[in-house]
């Protein structure tokens, strides 16, 4: 998707091509999702498109059971909800009754908790030309006294913020081997299953964000690290969507005190065919969706993975 009026205020919308970072159309089912595509999606008619235009391949198969679906359901460097777990393999389950092939693993899988450093690293380079001087100058300081082995996710972070230009080069170069790695493995699955994120909706925490902690089933967990699940398309340029599987009926604290039901999700991630990665998901509705959750209306303010209403409820 174009990224083009895409920006903060008063920024000029002109062509722009972003990295680690993507947009594009919400809906509310498949069959709506390649519409918008079908209108939105190909290259900036200012820039490239001005030489090619976007042609998707067909989906690979005519049929659900002749699909290839690999299942992940645990990340190395993040404990996942089990909320989140129950809800994708209900629907592997589903999938499975359909007659669709389903695996839960592969040799050709890439690292997992290597794709989520560079990943981690990588983003924070990108923000390194917006920082101010004095705080990569302590990022720097903090660096020097890492210990070598460290492979936090935190520790990679501050690396990023620290990284030459040089070292940057050589991490965007195991980014492009792990690339090819997941072009290597969709040679034997057509679609990966796995969580968007390593829980449901949450209230939302105003707290400084690198303070902040995520409660995964009673385990905390530095705030950012939930970021490892997305980072498995993004860092390597996957095709991805997201779709309710599920819901998981929590209480959230605020005046009135009323149940909300966030949906959990999971992660579609194929190949650049856009057409390929919808028909999964279109055949996923036909395993059963959830029943759609009405809340009362009220105006939205943002808040994390949805809305957040005036009474300090989740909206999803």
């Amino acid at each position: 998707m174009p990224q083009r009026g895409s920006g903060p205020p008063q920024t000029p919308a002109i062509p722009v091509r972003g990295d680690l970072a993507v947009i594009g159309p919400m809906a509310r089912n498949a069959a709506d999702l390649a519409l918008e595509l079908s209108v939105a999606a190909g290259p900036d008619e200012l820039n490239e498109g001005i030489g090619y235009k976007l042609a998707l391949p067909p989906p690979r198969h005519d049929r659900l059971a002749d699909f290839r679906v690999l299942v992940i359901d645990k990340h190395p460097l993040c404990p996942t909800a089990e909320s989140i777990t129950t809800a994708l393999n209900g629907l592997v389950d589903r999938l499975a009754k359909l007659e669709v092939r389903v695996v839960r693993e592969n040799p050709r899988l890439p690292d997992l908790a290597q794709t989520g450093r560079i990943y981690r690293e990588l983003l924070a380079a990108f923000f390194i030309a917006d920082l101010p001087l004095e705080t990569l100058e302590r990022a720097a300081t903090a660096v020097k006294d890492l210990p070598a082995d460290d492979q936090s996710l935190a520790a990679t972070q501050l690396r990023g913020l620290a990284i030459s230009h040089a070292d940057w080069i050589r991490k965007s170069r195991i980014r492009s081997g792990l690339r090819a790695r997941w072009l290597a493995l969709f040679e034997d699955v057509d679609v990966v299953l796995c969580p968007p994120m390593p829980t449901v909706a949450f209230p939302h925490d105003h707290s400084p964000q690198f303070a902040r902690q995520l409660d995964i089933d009673g385990v905390k967990v530095p705030y950012n690290d939930q970021s490892v699940w997305a980072g498995i398309a993004l860092l390597s340029g996957l095709a991805a969507t997201t779709m309710p599987v599920g819901r998981h009926r929590l209480i959230f604290e605020g005046p009135g005190g009323c149940p909300t039901a966030p949906y959990d999700a999971i992660l579609v991630v194929a190949p650049r065919s856009s057409e390929g990665l919808l028909t999964e998901p279109t055949a996923a509705t036909q395993a059963r969706w959830p029943e759609p959750v009405f809340m009362p209306q009220r105006r939205p303010l943002p808040g994390p993975r949805g809305f957040i209403g005036q009474a300090g409820k989740a909206v999803i």
